[in-house]
């Protein structure tokens, strides 16, 4: 029905409340009259028979009508805190200090902790915190830059795959400004969020879209990388951060540290990507996987190419597998 946003109740509540928010410029009544018409009812509160079970006795008040008028963006935002994943606070355009100091407020424990505020889009790309796997990434990248990269060297480059918003890579380069990240990410939109982000918080990270291959895509990944990127047209508000093609000198082992949060199956099919551009000895942090067969296969699958590969992690049924390229 052209619904800019719609919301439902919880299915154990009564009564049931479905929610649609429309443009100004809409036709309400039409928009009525459809939902009337698609429910076999004439409108305003009616009496019909629902039958869920197959019987004729569930008798359902309905009322369809038009609720107040409210700034559904506004409505939004509000239910939107900011999302603590110490030691970071991760904001969205909206967001004021007011609201970082209400969201600390509601976790004691962060209260009186220094923090590390990154800035995000809110556009839609994946990585805003509200993830569980994205909240497993964070804490490990905290504890990896704490104890150092191990036997790979001095920290120097970090290596965001499936980068999302860029929010990995951020946050390595807030916890140690020497570090220059690189972010890959098949979405060139997502890409492009990412590069402001970059900018938005004078981070050194930069996101491309990995090449054209099969090797580093299937089907589905290719056909987005080129339809996202086809829509981006010189002139655009975002033409400047139009994400790039990998180039040659960024996809060899030179990377200390490499985060990969995507899902299980992709992980599988890019394993001998994302660790060939580890350097020997790097430390490699996974996720997107669920708990159980799906880490069992992940670890079988980088034990090739990782030493003390295990599951290091877990959070809600979500699993962070980490482990250290061989030499």
């Amino acid at each position: 029905l052209g619904a800019s946003w719609t919301s439902a109740s919880a299915p154990d509540e009564s009564p049931q409340y479905v929610v649609g928010h429309f443009p100004s410029s809409f036709d309400l009544e039409r928009i009525i009259d459809l939902l009337a018409d698609t429910l076999d009812v004439d409108g305003g509160d009616f009496d019909y028979s629902v039958e869920p079970d197959g019987s004729d006795d569930a008798d359902v008040e309905t009322d369809i009508g038009i609720g107040e008028n409210y700034d559904w963006m506004t409505h939004v935002q509000k239910s939107w805190p900011p999302m603590i994943a110490s030691p970071f606070v991760l904001t969205l355009p909206w967001h004021t200090d007011k609201d970082v100091e209400l969201a600390l407020g509601t976790n004691p424990e962060h209260v009186d902790r220094p923090y590390i505020r990154i800035s995000l889009q809110g556009g839609a790309a994946f990585g805003s915190g509200e993830h569980p796997t994205t909240r497993l990434c964070l804490s490990w990248i905290t504890d990896v830059l704490a104890d150092g990269p191990g036997s790979a060297g001095p920290l120097r480059n970090f290596l965001d795959y499936g980068a999302g918003s860029g929010v990995l890579g951020l946050a390595a380069c807030a916890l140690d400004h020497d570090v220059a990240a690189v972010g890959v990410e098949i979405d060139a939109d997502s890409a492009a969020v990412a590069n402001v982000n970059a900018l938005t918080n004078g981070k050194n990270m930069k996101t491309y879209v990995p090449p054209f291959s099969r090797e580093y895509m299937g089907d589905d990944a290719m056909a987005l990388t080129l339809r996202t990127a086809r829509g981006r047209k010189d002139g655009d508000a975002a033409s400047d951060v139009a994400p790039d093609v990998l180039p040659e000198r960024l996809d060899r082992p030179i990377y200390q540290i490499a985060v990969a949060n995507i899902l299980a199956a992709p992980l599988v099919g890019l394993a001998p990507v994302i660790t060939r551009m580890v350097a020997p000895g790097g430390m490699v942090g996974l996720s997107g996987i669920l708990a159980g067969k799906q880490a069992d296969q992940i670890i079988r699958t980088y034990s090739e190419f990782l030493d003390d590969c295990h599951v290091l992690a877990e959070e809600d049924g979500w699993v962070l597998i980490a482990g250290q390229r061989k030499n």
